[in-house]
Protein backbone atom coordinates (compact mmCIF):
# COMPACT_ATOMS: atom_id res chain seq x y z
CA UNK A 1 0.00 0.00 0.00
CA UNK A 2 2.81 2.44 0.88
CA UNK A 3 4.51 1.60 -2.40
CA UNK A 4 1.34 2.40 -4.39
CA UNK A 5 0.96 5.76 -2.62
CA UNK A 6 4.62 6.60 -3.28
CA UNK A 7 4.33 5.69 -6.98
CA UNK A 8 1.10 7.70 -7.30
CA UNK A 9 2.70 10.71 -5.64
CA UNK A 10 5.73 10.57 -7.95
CA UNK A 11 3.49 10.27 -11.04
CA UNK A 12 1.33 13.22 -9.94
CA UNK A 13 4.40 15.32 -9.16
CA UNK A 14 5.93 14.57 -12.58
CA UNK A 15 2.65 15.45 -14.31
CA UNK A 16 2.40 18.73 -12.41
CA UNK A 17 5.99 19.70 -13.22
CA UNK A 18 5.54 18.81 -16.88
CA UNK A 19 2.39 20.92 -17.11
CA UNK A 20 4.09 23.90 -15.44
CA UNK A 21 7.17 23.66 -17.65
CA UNK A 22 5.36 24.75 -20.79
CA UNK A 23 6.78 24.92 -24.29
CA UNK A 24 10.27 26.47 -24.24
CA UNK A 25 9.87 27.87 -27.77
CA UNK A 26 6.67 29.66 -26.77
CA UNK A 27 8.23 30.92 -23.55
CA UNK A 28 11.17 32.39 -25.46
CA UNK A 29 8.82 34.13 -27.89
CA UNK A 30 6.89 35.61 -24.98
CA UNK A 31 10.11 36.96 -23.44
CA UNK A 32 10.34 39.51 -26.26
CA UNK A 33 6.84 40.91 -25.69
CA UNK A 34 6.77 44.55 -24.64
CA UNK A 35 10.51 45.01 -24.94
CA UNK A 36 10.45 47.99 -27.28
CA UNK A 37 10.85 46.19 -30.58
CA UNK A 38 8.42 44.79 -33.06
CA UNK A 39 10.22 41.52 -33.57
CA UNK A 40 8.87 39.17 -36.28
CA UNK A 41 8.23 35.49 -35.64
CA UNK A 42 11.33 33.36 -35.25
CA UNK A 43 11.63 31.88 -38.72
CA UNK A 44 15.20 31.46 -39.86
CA UNK A 45 16.37 31.22 -43.45
CA UNK A 46 19.40 29.07 -44.12
CA UNK A 47 22.44 31.21 -44.89
CA UNK A 48 23.10 29.31 -48.14
CA UNK A 49 19.89 30.66 -49.67
CA UNK A 50 20.77 34.36 -49.52
CA UNK A 51 21.24 36.31 -52.75
CA UNK A 52 24.50 38.25 -52.92
CA UNK A 53 23.96 42.00 -52.60
CA UNK A 54 23.60 44.93 -50.23
CA UNK A 55 20.40 45.23 -48.18
CA UNK A 56 19.16 48.13 -46.06
CA UNK A 57 16.30 48.25 -43.55
CA UNK A 58 15.43 51.26 -41.40
CA UNK A 59 12.76 52.33 -38.96
CA UNK A 60 9.93 54.27 -40.57
CA UNK A 61 10.12 57.04 -37.95
CA UNK A 62 12.43 58.64 -35.41
CA UNK A 63 11.98 57.43 -31.82
CA UNK A 64 11.00 59.68 -28.91
CA UNK A 65 14.70 60.54 -28.41
CA UNK A 66 15.13 61.65 -32.02
CA UNK A 67 17.00 58.58 -33.36
CA UNK A 68 16.15 56.20 -36.21
CA UNK A 69 17.82 52.76 -36.31
CA UNK A 70 19.01 51.25 -39.56
CA UNK A 71 20.97 48.24 -40.76
CA UNK A 72 22.99 47.63 -43.89
CA UNK A 73 23.96 44.03 -44.65
CA UNK A 74 26.24 42.80 -47.40
CA UNK A 75 25.78 39.21 -48.53
CA UNK A 76 28.76 37.74 -50.37
CA UNK A 77 29.06 34.11 -51.47
CA UNK A 78 25.59 33.61 -49.97
CA UNK A 79 26.82 34.52 -46.46
CA UNK A 80 26.68 37.62 -44.27
CA UNK A 81 29.93 39.40 -45.12
CA UNK A 82 29.54 42.79 -43.44
CA UNK A 83 27.06 44.57 -41.19
CA UNK A 84 26.56 48.24 -40.38
CA UNK A 85 24.07 48.93 -37.57
CA UNK A 86 23.59 52.45 -36.26
CA UNK A 87 21.08 55.16 -35.49
CA UNK A 88 20.79 58.48 -37.31
CA UNK A 89 19.19 61.65 -35.96
CA UNK A 90 17.28 64.30 -37.89
CA UNK A 91 20.50 66.26 -38.49
CA UNK A 92 22.19 63.20 -40.01
CA UNK A 93 24.53 62.53 -37.06
CA UNK A 94 25.28 58.92 -36.10
CA UNK A 95 24.67 57.68 -32.57
CA UNK A 96 27.95 55.71 -32.58
CA UNK A 97 29.83 59.00 -33.09
CA UNK A 98 28.04 60.92 -30.33
CA UNK A 99 30.43 61.67 -27.45
CA UNK A 100 27.50 63.11 -25.46
CA UNK A 101 25.48 59.91 -25.82
CA UNK A 102 28.48 57.79 -24.82
CA UNK A 103 29.16 59.98 -21.76
CA UNK A 104 25.55 59.68 -20.61
CA UNK A 105 25.11 55.96 -21.32
CA UNK A 106 28.36 54.26 -20.35
CA UNK A 107 28.37 55.08 -16.60
CA UNK A 108 24.80 53.81 -16.20
CA UNK A 109 24.77 50.86 -18.62
CA UNK A 110 28.38 49.76 -18.86
CA UNK A 111 28.20 50.05 -22.63
CA UNK A 112 27.69 52.69 -25.32
CA UNK A 113 26.58 52.74 -28.97
CA UNK A 114 29.98 52.32 -30.63
CA UNK A 115 30.75 49.32 -28.40
CA UNK A 116 27.41 47.47 -28.48
CA UNK A 117 26.84 47.96 -32.22
CA UNK A 118 30.27 46.46 -32.95
CA UNK A 119 29.48 43.51 -30.66
CA UNK A 120 26.12 42.86 -32.33
CA UNK A 121 27.62 43.16 -35.82
CA UNK A 122 30.47 40.76 -35.02
CA UNK A 123 28.13 38.20 -33.45
CA UNK A 124 26.00 38.18 -36.61
CA UNK A 125 29.01 37.76 -38.90
CA UNK A 126 30.45 34.99 -36.72
CA UNK A 127 27.20 33.09 -36.14
CA UNK A 128 25.50 33.78 -39.50
CA UNK A 129 22.12 33.52 -37.77
CA UNK A 130 20.15 36.28 -36.06
CA UNK A 131 18.54 33.79 -33.68
CA UNK A 132 22.02 33.04 -32.27
CA UNK A 133 22.91 36.70 -31.61
CA UNK A 134 22.74 37.52 -27.90
CA UNK A 135 21.17 40.64 -26.44
CA UNK A 136 23.80 43.07 -25.12
CA UNK A 137 23.36 43.84 -21.42
CA UNK A 138 22.71 47.55 -20.99
CA UNK A 139 21.52 47.90 -24.61
CA UNK A 140 18.40 45.75 -24.64
CA UNK A 141 16.24 48.03 -26.78
CA UNK A 142 18.99 48.51 -29.35
CA UNK A 143 19.66 44.76 -29.37
CA UNK A 144 15.97 44.11 -30.03
CA UNK A 145 15.94 46.75 -32.77
CA UNK A 146 18.98 45.07 -34.32
CA UNK A 147 17.17 41.72 -34.29
CA UNK A 148 14.04 43.20 -35.88
CA UNK A 149 15.97 44.98 -38.64
CA UNK A 150 18.20 42.00 -39.44
CA UNK A 151 15.23 39.61 -39.59
CA UNK A 152 13.58 41.77 -42.25
CA UNK A 153 16.85 42.24 -44.17
CA UNK A 154 17.48 38.51 -44.28
CA UNK A 155 13.98 37.04 -44.48
CA UNK A 156 12.36 39.64 -46.76
CA UNK A 157 15.18 41.09 -48.84
CA UNK A 158 18.22 38.79 -48.98
CA UNK A 159 16.21 35.70 -49.94
CA UNK A 160 14.69 37.52 -52.93
CA UNK A 161 17.55 39.83 -53.89
CA UNK A 162 15.41 42.96 -53.34
CA UNK A 163 17.91 45.80 -52.87
CA UNK A 164 15.61 48.77 -52.28
CA UNK A 165 15.57 50.17 -48.73
CA UNK A 166 12.72 48.82 -46.64
CA UNK A 167 11.17 50.84 -43.80
CA UNK A 168 9.55 49.04 -40.87
CA UNK A 169 7.67 50.10 -37.77
CA UNK A 170 9.61 49.67 -34.54
CA UNK A 171 7.65 50.16 -31.35
CA UNK A 172 9.24 51.84 -28.35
Amino acid sequence: MKKAILVSTVVLLMAALTACGGNKANNNAADGAGNGANRPAATETTAGTYVDGSYKVEADAFDSHGWKPFIELVIKDHKIDSVNFDYVNEEGAMKTESAEYKAAMEPQSGTYPEKYTAELEQQLIDKQSISDVDVITGATTSSNNFHALVKVALDDLAVTGETSTKAITIEE
